[in-house]
């Protein structure tokens, strides 16, 4: 099974938090260590296939989860919601399409099994 990559880690490669004027230095640099810190439990939830990524580059929960998860999806999509506002911003587009062309790299880079809703709103694992 392919390891799944994530999010903080591919817009540092990305260079996004170094080209995107986010709220401060500092706050690019929280919401970096935020989503890395999250990672694995993100990874797990997927795996578990309790919560999915939706067509909107958020995550969304597909099943039962704790209030602890329920914190992890919350906060994981605050900051996906952040950085695809100050892209957005930067490329004078809305976080809407931003987020819409995540979802896109999101899916192709999933790991076998991953609940992903496709453009048209249906849901499927991913093979």
């Amino acid at each position: 099974m392919r390891k799944m990559l994530c999010f903080g880690t591919l817009l540092l490669a990305c260079g996004v938090f170094t080209s995107v004027a986010l709220p401060a230095a500092t706050a690019a640099q929280t919401i970096q260590k935020n989503m890395k810190m999250r990672q694995s439990s993100v990874n797990a939830l997927l795996a578990k296939g309790t919560v999915g990524e939706a067509n909107t580059g958020l995550l969304v929960v597909r099943g039962t989860v704790s209030a602890d998860e329920q914190k992890i999806v919350n906060a994981e999509n605050k900051d996906r919601q952040t950085v695809y506002e100050a892209i957005a911003k930067q490329q004078k587009t809305t976080a809407a399409q931003v987020g819409q062309r995540r979802a896109l790299q999101i899916a192709k880079r999933a790991a076998t099994g991953t609940w992903l809703q496709g453009t048209d709103g249906k849901w499927s694992q991913k093979k």
